[in-house]
């Protein structure tokens, strides 16, 4: 996934959207990922009572831990993503 349509600059951290909506990550260094905050009210639907872990930024692909510097708007939906799956 090359294209993640973002819109607008990014911005710092303590403003990205904790609600679980795909958002554009970048490193320090620079890379771009989709990401999500994944709360624990989430974590606990998705993953279900065995696997509780803390509140975290997650990569889409694969739901690692992320560590963005900044976060911006894309246009994808979590059905374009899961589209592309």
């Amino acid at each position: 996934m090359t294209d993640l349509r973002r819109l607008g600059e990014f911005s710092g951290m303590n403003t990205a959207p904790g609600d679980g909506q795909l958002v554009i990550g970048r490193s320090e260094n620079g890379e771009e990922y989709l990401m999500r905050w994944r709360s624990p009210t989430r974590i606990l639907k998705e993953d279900g009572p065995d696997d509780q872990k803390p509140a975290y930024w997650a990569r889409w692909h694969g739901d690692d831990k992320a560590e963005p510097k900044e976060w911006a708007l894309t246009e994808l939906t979590m059905e374009d993503v899961l589209d592309w799956a």
